[in-house]
């Protein structure tokens, strides 16, 4: 339903970057990730100065066990907005993560010898809920465009 009502307004503003953040969630919440991270990727490239998009990304990646992609990501959202709490919280989790792996290996319990950890424990990151920053679509350069 949420989603149905999304697509329908973005079609009579495709390049708001709120609408495509909420959008995104929305993909997340029925479990479509695929769609959310591609819409995430857009807003990034429409909007690259706002760290939400980056932290919400940067989550689905580490769910996917990609936690070099998500680490890059969180130091990309940082580079916007090197206040943004979120960002720093989800960088201590993956730290956090990668030293836990590291430990199981010091201790023999895991005997995959390399150099990065697969992250088979519950890594629970933190998302954005909104975008962080108020932009409208008259703040997108004009050579952006929106499908």
């Amino acid at each position: 339903m949420a989603l149905n009502v999304l697509e329908t307004i973005k079609k009579l503003v495709p390049c708001d970057p709120e609408l495509l953040f909420l959008e995104a969630r929305a993909y997340e919440a029925v479990g479509d990730t695929n769609n959310a991270m591609s819409i995430y990727e857009s807003l990034i490239n429409l909007a690259p100065d706002f760290p939400g998009s980056y932290n919400n990304l940067a989550l689905l990646y580490a769910a996917q066990g990609n936690l070099k992609h998500a680490e890059a990501l969180i130091f990309q959202g940082l580079a916007t907005d090197t206040i943004y709490q979120t960002l720093y919280t989800n960088l201590n989790k993956l730290y956090v993560a990668r030293a836990a792996t590291f430990y199981g290996r010091a201790l023999g319990f895991e005997q995959n010898e390399s150099s990065e950890p697969n992250v088979a424990l519950p890594l629970v990151l933190t998302d954005s809920k909104e975008l962080h920053h108020n932009i409208t679509p008259s703040d997108i350069p004009d050579s952006v465009t929106c499908n």
